[in-house]
């Protein structure tokens, strides 16, 4: 049973941080497995490898493996970097861009024409 199952019986929050439909959207955008999402939860609750492996049932081996391919997935290399890209993936959908867009330059509304008096 993964820390989702587990955590979706709680009110709909998981970690109190986002709510279960948040985390799976974002796992979508991400492109994360399941087991990836559980791995991810299992850091926003400050859980070490160890852990995160006992409440997946699986060995901290293998959560390892998880890491390396969630850094490798989202192009970061520790767990600071890990839970920036998921709070920068949140915000973007919050200010209603699709994250994996690139960013636009924002144009600036034309200046007003500036015609002399007579």
């Amino acid at each position: 049973m993964g820390f989702m199952t587990t955590m979706s019986q709680c009110a709909g929050c998981v970690s109190g941080v986002l709510l279960t439909h948040e985390w799976e959207l974002l796992a979508g955008q991400l492109g994360l497995s399941a087991r990836e999402l559980d791995v991810v939860v299992g850091v926003f609750e400050c859980q070490k490898d160890r852990s995160i492996a006992r409440q997946l049932g699986i060995s901290h081996h293998t959560v390892r493996t998880h890491f390396e391919r969630l850094y490798r997935k989202l192009s970061v290399s520790n767990r600071t970097e890990l839970v920036l890209r998921v709070f920068e993936t949140y915000k973007s959908n919050e200010n209603g861009r699709n994250p994996r867009e690139t960013p636009q330059r924002r144009q600036s509304p034309a200046a007003p024409s500036r015609a002399r008096p007579s």
